[in-house]
């Protein structure tokens, strides 16, 4: 698969594994979230995590999220049009910056340190890397009007426009490494939606997310 998407020289070469990640990874990790949601659960065992209160706050969050990327003041998608795929954008992402901060030695975990160099070297490449595939249709949409307002109408991914911006607002690793400040357009959102609480309690024991 990743000669497929051409990443190969990627993988051959651990300096460069985080653009895997973001190019490869992400569009692996976007369909593997399909799998949990935001509608429905289609793994088997953690059919719980619907009822938490977490994973409902997270699906309005997601929704009132994508609903706020008009391309004019009440020229907006429909409600609950984009949360869908926007979910899955987003939890791949954030998932796979957890994963890319512990391989270049980081803990994501950790919060009010400083970021170390490796792991700010190698999530720029993961953002990077994310933002070359994203970026693929904008150029098209920026000149297409009519085309920017029928993706964000008619189909139910986000508009290419504002894709990797929903995506990046909804992360405080971008905004840390890049040094974002309140106003720019990736600046972290006031309301991060978080879908998955740190354990799921399932009929046989307790479930802990690896993400």
């Amino acid at each position: 698969m990743p000669f497929i998407y051409g990443y190969d020289w990627a993988f051959a070469n651990s300096e460069y594994i985080s653009y895997a990640y973001g190019g490869v990874g992400e569009i692996m990790g976007h369909e593997l979230f399909h799998s949990f949601g935001i509608d429905h659960i289609h793994a088997g065992g953690v059919e719980d995590v619907f009822e938490s209160p977490t994973y409902e706050k997270a699906k309005k969050c997601y929704a009132d999220h994508y609903a706020g990327f008009e391309m004019s003041p009440g020229n907006g998608p429909k409600y609950n049009m984009k949360d869908n795929e926007g979910f899955a954008d987003v939890q791949a992402t954030r998932t796979l910056v957890r994963i890319v901060t512990k391989l270049a030695g980081g803990n994501s975990t950790e919060e009010g340190t400083e970021m170390r160099k490796e792991v700010r070297r190698n999530l720029i490449t993961l953002f990077l890397a994310y933002a070359d595939g994203a970026c693929q249709g904008y150029e098209r949409e920026a000149w297409d009007p009519m085309l920017e307002h029928f993706v964000m109408t008619k189909v139910p991914h986000p508009r290419n426009k504002i894709r990797n911006t929903a995506v990046m607002r909804q992360l405080p690793e971008f905004t840390q490494v890049f040094e974002c400040k309140k106003g720019q357009p990736n600046f972290l959102s006031d309301e991060v939606c978080e879908a998955f609480p740190k354990k799921a309690v399932t009929g046989k024991n307790t479930f802990k997310w690896p993400f």
